[in-house]
């Protein structure tokens, strides 16, 4: 009786693989400095909270990263491959921010352009996309944005103002804020920036294809993220006593989680429903 040899797996690294593991390196490094001074400025337990509610939407990133390499097959890489990656990671250690940030727009684009449609590096290129796209538009657009999100407030409160300023319902002879100056950091265009990339992962995570209700899938996300932030302001607006509360505290965090439920519910329940068979 003859038994067949086993053949012996090689060591090796495919594309999917490279691209994944460049993707969660410049995730990681573009984060770690805004975490770092997070811990340094809020303390450790108060600032765990904060990174728990936001990191959520990059541990997703993180994991559809890995999932797409994983699920890849045996494409070698391509010796331009390592060139790119390269430069990714020279980018990716530089210790600031948008550095590691802005090393994004090369590895999706590289991935995009070399890699066929729906391929796993593609996929992961379209992923890679999304974590610039948002933060391009506010670093180019952010005075007329943080005016929009004012106005909605100003809006939604009955309060007065002007620019990205809304003036509060302020008690007299108290210590109480007297308005809000709508930032960056509290920007409804950064909660947008995270529903995006979190359709992205989870639609080329469960490879599902970009159709109609996919799309209003994520514009829905996208208005539920907005709706919960411009709540969170406009309780500050209204209630100034618990600023420190609603703005760094627990209240914060409740406000973050709640708007990431409310996304991911939505993008679940289409991505779940678009991959029930059809009846004929």
């Amino acid at each position: 009786m003859q038994i067949a040899a086993t053949p012996r797996a090689e060591i090796g690294v495919n594309r999917a693989g490279l691209f994944a593991f460049l993707a969660v390196l410049l995730l990681v490094n573009s984060e770690l400095p805004l975490a770092a001074q997070d811990v340094a400025a809020e303390g450790l337990w108060r600032s765990g909270l904060n990174l728990f509610a936001v990191g959520l939407v990059f541990y997703v990133a993180g994991f559809a990263f890995i999932t797409v390499a994983r699920a890849a097959d045996d494409e070698p890489v391509r010796p331009l491959d390592w060139l790119a990656a390269v430069v990714v990671s020279l980018l990716a250690l530089v210790p600031l921010h948008w550095f590691a940030k802005s090393a994004f727009v090369p590895l999706a684009a590289y991935a995009l352009a070399t890699s066929p449609r729906e391929s796993p590096v593609w996929r992961i290129g379209v992923v890679a996309a999304t974590f610039v796209g948002g933060a391009f538009l506010l670093s180019a657009f952010a005075e007329p944005i943080l005016a929009l999100d004012a106005t909605i407030v100003r809006a939604v409160t009955g309060s007065s103002g002007y620019g990205n300023v809304v003036d509060t319902d302020f008690v007299p002879g108290s210590n109480q804020i007297t308005h809000v100056i709508i930032l960056e950091a509290c920007s409804s265009l950064k909660n947008l920036s995270q529903a995006t990339i979190l359709w992205a992962s989870l639609t080329q995570m469960f490879r599902t294809p970009i159709t109609r209700p996919i799309v209003l899938a994520g514009i829905a996300a996208g208005v539920a993220v907005v709706a919960t932030n411009v709540v969170r302001i406009a309780a500050i607006v209204r209630f100034p006593q618990y600023y420190e509360w609603l703005h760094h505290g627990p209240g914060a965090t409740l406000f973050g989680l709640a708007s990431l439920v409310a996304c991911g519910a939505i993008l679940c329940a289409a991505i779940l429903h678009a991959s029930q068979p059809r009846r004929a």
